[in-house]
């Protein structure tokens, strides 16, 4: 359940957090996500006016409360399951139309973040840590 507070922000009942409304437009920055380390770049992001895509989130990450709120995008897959082909392909043209891969500090990728980071390299799209 989420609530909208008179001065443009929202909570979240279960997590308790006061988000600021996403910023709209296409997502220039894909953010890779997970155990809760991409929170604060989604709230540094959403404080510059930039939209962003994240994934591949599990359903029961620590990371979705706040992308549910923040992103323009968002990519998951189930608990404690690997992503689908079909979310991967999604993933990469997510990817290819983003202008950067933010990489959080802190975050231990999985194989497919791996395989992400390196499909942006190839695909020169900037990847970066954040």
């Amino acid at each position: 359940m989420t609530r909208f507070l008179s001065f443009g922000c929202s909570a979240a009942a279960l997590s308790g957090s006061m988000e600021l409304p996403r910023a709209e437009g296409a997502p220039y920055a894909f953010v890779l996500g997970g155990m809760g380390k991409a929170t604060t770049v989604y709230r540094r992001l959403t404080r510059e006016g930039t939209p962003f895509a994240t994934g591949i989130l599990a359903e029961n990450d620590m990371d979705i409360p706040a992308a549910r709120h923040l992103a323009a995008r968002i990519l998951t897959t189930a608990p404690f399951a690997l992503p689908s082909e079909a979310v991967l392909t999604e993933a990469r043209q997510t990817l290819l139309n983003c202008g950067a891969l933010l990489i959080p500090d802190g975050l231990e990728a999985h194989a497919w973040d791996e395989e992400l980071i390196c499909f942006a390299q190839e695909h020169c799209v900037e990847v970066r840590h954040a």
